[in-house]
C-alpha cells in the first residue's frame, strides 16, 4: 500500500492516528531551533551566579569565548578546513553585531548576578518589540494577525513576569540599577537580532559563528586583563566549558533566523523566561511566583501563535541553505 508524500509531510502519526498537523505550523522548525537555543542561553546567562560571584564579568566573558574559539578550531581541524573557508566579505557587519551581542550578554550577566535571574532575563526580553519594529520598518516583513497577536501575548507575558518579580517596586529599589542595565541589554539585543537576520541571508551558520566568536574573543580580552583576579581551577574550567555550550545555542538560533522572518523568530526569545525560571529554581532555589508561572504560560501561547503564522517559504540560498532574499542584501 502506498501513501502520498504530501500526507507524510503534513502530519506526524502514531499507528492509525494523526497527532500533529505540521502544515498548520509552517514556522515550527524555526521556532524549535530558537527555543532550544534559548534553553542553552538560560544557563549561560546564569554563569556569574554559578561561580558564586568569585569571577569578574570580564574574565567570565573572555573564558566563555575562549572555549567557543577552541571548539571552532577543533571542528575545523577535524574537517580539514582552512580558516580562509570561513571568511566573509561582510566582516564589518559581523563585527558590529559582535559589539551589540557582547554588550548585551555582559549587561544580562551583570544584572543576573545582582537580582533574580528570571527578572533580569524578563527585562532583557523587551528587545523583541524593537526586533519586530526593525523587521517591519527596515526589512519590510509583513505582519499578519497571528504574528501581531503572538508578539503581543509574548510581550504581555514578559511584562507579567517582570512585574511579579518586583524589580521596580519599593521593596525592589535596591535592584533598580541592575534592572536598568538589563533594559539597556534589550536595546543591544534588538540590533543584534536585526544584524543576524541580515548576515544569515548570505553567510552560512558556521561563517556567522566564526566571525561572532573570534571578534567577541578579541573584544573581551582587555576587560578580562583589567578585571582579572585569582580564582579556582574549577571555576576557570567551568567558564571555558560554557564556550561549547554557548556555541551550540548560537548555532540553533542562527539556523532559526535563517529559515523564518525576523518578526516570527524574535518573539520566541521570550521562551528564555521559562528556561530562566527553571534554572533559577533548580540551581539557585529561586521559587517562581504565581505571576511568573502565569507569564511564562502566556509566552508559550504567544509562541504557538507565531509558529502558526502564515508566510512565504524563504528561498534557497547558497550551499542549499534556506536564507531568503539573498540577492537583495549582497551589496
Amino acid at each position: 500500500m502506498t501513501m502520498g508524500r504530501s500526507s507524510r509531510r503534513r502530519t506526524c502519526t502514531f499507528p492509525g492516528r494523526a497527532i500533529l498537523n505540521v502544515k498548520a505550523f509552517p514556522h515550527l522548525r524555526a521556532v524549535c531551533y530558537v527555543f532550544l537555543g534559548t534553553v542553552v542561553y538560560a544557563l549561560v546567562f546564569a554563569s556569574s551566579k554559578l561561580t558564586g560571584g568569585a569571577v569578574g564579568l570580564g574574565p567570565i566573558m573572555f573564558l566563555r569565548y575562549l572555549g567557543s574559539v577552541l571548539t571552532l578550531a577543533l571542528y575545523m581541524h577535524l574537517r580539514g578546513q582552512s580558516p580562509i573557508a570561513l571568511q566573509s566579505l561582510r566582516w564589518r557587519l559581523h563585527f558590529l553585531r559582535a559589539l551589540c551581542s557582547v554588550g548585551g550578554v555582559a549587561a544580562v550577566i551583570y544584572a543576573s548576578a545582582r537580582m533574580p535571574v528570571l527578572d533580569a532575563t524578563a527585562i532583557s526580553m523587551l528587545h523583541v518589540i524593537g526586533s519586530v519594529a526593525l523587521a517591519t520598518i527596515v526589512l519590510g516583513e509583513p505582519l499578519g494577525a497571528r504574528i501581531v497577536a503572538g508578539t503581543s501575548l509574548s510581550t504581555v507575558g514578559g511584562a507579567i513576569v517582570m512585574i511579579s518579580g518586583g524589580a521596580f517596586s519599593s521593596e525592589g529599589s535596591r535592584v533598580l540599577l541592575p534592572a536598568l542595565v538589563a533594559l539597556a541589554s534589550a536595546l543591544l539585543f534588538a540590533f543584534d537580532g536585526f544584524l543576524l537576520k541580515i548576515s544569515s541571508r548570505t553567510d552560512s551558520p558556521m561563517v556567522t559563528l566564526a566571525h561572532m566568536n573570534v571578534f567577541a574573543f578579541g573584544l573581551t580580552l582587555i576587560p578580562c586583563i583589567l578585571s582579572w583576579s585569582d580564582t579556582s581551577l574549577g571555576n576557570l574550567s567551568l567558564l571555558v566549558a560554557f564556550g561549547p555550550l554557548a556555541l551550540a545555542g548560537q548555532y540553533l538560533i542562527v539556523k532559526g533566523y535563517m529559515i523564518a522572518p525576523l518578526s516570527v523568530v524574535a518573539p520566541i526569545d521570550h521562551s528564555l523566561l521559562a528556561s530562566s525560571c527553571l534554572v533559577g529554581l533548580v540551581l539557585f532555589g529561586e521559587v517562581p511566583s504565581p505571576g511568573a508561572v502565569f507569564g511564562s504560560a502566556t509566552i508559550a501561547v504567544g509562541a504557538l501563535l507565531v509558529a502558526a503564522a502564515k508566510g512565504k517559504r524563504p528561498a534557497t540560498g547558497p550551499a542549499g541553505d534556506l536564507s531568503g532574499e539573498v540577492v537583495r542584501d549582497r551589496h
